[in-house]
């Protein structure tokens, strides 16, 4: 059967996405959703912090506001007698979140730290979601499936745990970013020079918003590029070569930039060794093989038995129990990983496909259902 499209007809063009309103609508969606997250309390509120006036939010909002204020008073913004006094802090040693303290300076300088907390709070789910989104889109997915992605990751269990007072962990649009850029990198797709670059900005920046978590995906990167070998081990040599060149060039940012701020950590005045708190106050704080898939009080839907059997993991604090994923959010990883390896055993690369010029398929199909098709 042969098929004559009409005259005049333009051929169907590939697109992943229905215009350019779902670029402006699901981050709307993430900012509205954080905003009621967080009701009654205004954005700009200037006495009335979003969770509680105790214990880390306090914390928080001060070492919000300490970056802005040291660097319009020119006084170091490293070190400080204003807590711990007479013997002082190492503010690198703590949450100091510098980073943000720089971004969010306009509001803590002209209304307060307690504003600029809330404002903060909200934003970090807001761009955290946004930052998954558009790397999803990039990767060529659907907005509507990329826009789900972004809500379950910036609206996840762990990340609604942290959002009770830690917005070092809470601010996450950087780590999808870095393994874009890691994707970018490894793939061939960007020269190594263009993904290091920027992988070696980012770790920097979130290095200035919460070491740990710069940490922990440092160890997150290991683990993702040696199980992919593992999955897919030719050309062992290239592969590594990529990598070296990719660390490199990561490295041509990020050692001149941190080198120094990390041995401040380490060796400045009033760092500290050793534990931040006695072994035995760190064990209660243990998370359990059983918190994956039993819920907490802060989770919407489940039973009540369930939620305060979670609820009583890591001494009950909500804030430290981020391991919660939940049954049909495995089912769903599970699946993924299933498909994955459907699209391996039959030769098939994912990544392949994303490089794919589908429009031809796509004009056939559309040529055949018009009237005009002849057999």
């Amino acid at each position: 059967m042969a098929t004559v499209p009409p005259e005049g007809r333009r051929p169907a063009r590939l697109s992943v996405g229905w215009g350019w309103w779902p670029w402006v609508f699901v981050p709307v969606v993430y900012a509205i959703l954080a905003s009621f997250a967080f009701y009654p309390v205004p954005p700009l509120a200037e006495h009335r912090l979003l969770t509680c006036a105790c214990a880390d939010s306090i914390d928080q909002a001060w070492f919000l506001a300490w970056t802005g204020h040291a660097l319009s008073s020119r006084i170091d913004p490293l070190f400080t007698t204003a807590m711990n006094y007479p013997a002082g802090i190492n503010v690198l040693s703590n949450v100091s979140m510098m980073a943000l303290g720089v971004l969010f300076a306009p509001i803590s300088l002209t209304i307060g730290p307690v504003a600029a907390f809330n404002v903060a709070m909200r934003l970090a789910f807001a761009l955290s979601g946004t930052s998954m989104f558009l790397v999803l889109r990039w990767w060529r997915m659907s907005w509507l499936p990329a826009g789900l992605a972004g809500l379950i990751y910036a609206f996840s269990p762990f990340m609604i745990g942290q959002g009770t007072g830690h917005l070092h962990m809470a601010f996450a649009p950087v780590p999808p970013l870095i393994f874009f850029c890691l994707e970018r990198g490894l793939s061939g797709r960007w020269s190594a020079r263009r993904a290091g670059l920027l992988l070696g900005a980012l770790a920097v920046i979130e290095f200035f918003i919460a070491i740990e978590v710069v940490t922990s995906l440092m160890v997150m990167c290991v683990i993702v590029v040696a199980a992919g070998w593992l999955v897919n081990w030719h050309d062992l040599r290239h592969r590594l070569g990529r990598v070296g060149r990719l660390l490199l060039w990561a490295g041509v940012v990020a050692v001149p930039l941190l080198i120094g701020p990390s041995l401040y950590v380490l060796k400045g005045p009033g760092s500290f060794t050793g534990t931040a708190q006695p072994v035995g106050t760190l064990s209660l704080y243990r998370a359990d093989l059983l918190s994956a898939v039993i819920p907490t009080n802060l989770q919407l839907l489940g039973l009540a038995g369930w939620k305060a059997i979670g609820s009583s993991f890591a001494a009950g604090n909500g804030s430290e129990n981020g391991e919660y994923l939940g049954i049909p959010m495995l089912l769903a990883v599970l699946a993924v990983a299933g498909r994955c390896q459907e699209l391996a055993g039959a030769g098939v690369s994912p990544a392949l496909l994303e490089d794919q010029d589908f429009s031809p398929i796509l004009r056939a199909r559309e040529e055949a259902e018009t009237p005009d098709a002849v057999l």
